[in-house]
Order: C-alpha cells, then structure tokens, then sequence
C-alpha cells in the first residue's frame, strides 16, 4: 500500500506541474489586447532595458506591471514560520509497550507539540499519520522528518480516528 500512495502521489505532482507550465505558457502567450502571440524570432524578440538607480520607482505602489509580464506569486519564507505546525496525536497500535511515549518523545525533540498519545486497537500494517485538509504539507514534513513513517492519509477517510491535528499511528516498524 506504501507504494500505491506514493505512486498516486507522483501521478498528481506530475499532473500539477503539467498544468502549471501549461498555464504559464497560456498566459505569457497572450498578447496586451487578449490575442495570442506568435512565437517571437530571433530577429523579432524584444529588448528589455536594463534599469538603472534613477529609473527605479521611489514608491512600489506606484508601479504598474507589465501586460505581457506574468505575475507570479512571491515564495514561502524560509525558516520556522513557514509551516504551521499543527500538534500531534500518537497512537500506538504495537504490542511494544511504551512504543506511542517514545516516539511522541521523538516528535517533541524534533519541534513537534504532543496533544495527546494513547494506544489504538485494531490492525494497522504501516506507521502512518493521518491529516486534515490544509495540513498536508505538515505531513509530508513530519514524514520526511521520521522515514519510518511510511503512509500519510487524509483523516476525512477515517471519521472514527481519535486525535486532532495530525494523528500519528505507530506500529512495530516505527520502534
């Protein structure tokens, strides 16, 4: 199952950037009046003046973009405000006794906050966190931080699922 979820995963990160590009290229192909430009020659392409410390604008707002430049949206910042990290519930679903402290020790050492760790019955085969909408990011995030974590799941497949924030089952492979 492992697999499959991260096969899925490629297929729709290559179906994104696809459409992004596709996106990207509509929308510098587009002329100031709606048309659609022809592919510019090498004797046809435009010249775009360097700028100079008198040429810049003393004021951002003033400033119009470009009709034919795309906006793109700024990066995230770096560092610690740029994932918002939502506090992890563990669950331990191994007969490894005080396996959901430990790894909830691990979590807390790696700048993750603890809501709560309890055991959980029934059969899960992976480690595998569990999210919300709006918090996948800190799945994958948390999963790249602790490789024995093998599956993230949406919650919303699994009402049942105690916790809040992103829940973490813990199995014999995460020890």
């Amino acid at each position: 199952m492992p697999r499959r979820v991260r096969i899925v995963g490629a297929v729709i990160a290559v179906l994104l950037v696809s459409s992004g590009v596709a996106l990207l290229l509509a929308i510098r192909g587009q002329e100031a009046d709606g048309g659609v430009a022809a592919a510019p020659s090498a004797s046809t392409s435009r010249k775009v003046p360097t700028p100079t410390l008198s040429s810049l604008p003393t004021s951002l707002a003033t400033v119009d973009p470009s009709p034919t430049a795309p906006q793109l949206p700024s990066p995230r910042p770096a560092g610690p405000q740029a994932l918002q990290r939502p506090p992890l519930t563990v669950l331990n679903n191994s007969t490894i006794s005080g396996l959901g402290a430990d790894a909830a020790a691990r979590f807390r050492a790696a700048g993750w906050t603890i809501a709560d760790i309890r055991g959980i019955s029934g059969r899960y085969r992976y480690s595998t966190v569990y999210y919300d909408p709006g918090q996948i990011e800190a799945a994958r995030t948390l999963m790249r931080q602790f490789p024995a974590i093998s599956v993230i799941e949406p919650r919303s497949l699994y009402p049942n699922l105690p916790g809040r924030g992103l829940t973490v089952v813990v199995t014999r492979d995460f020890a």
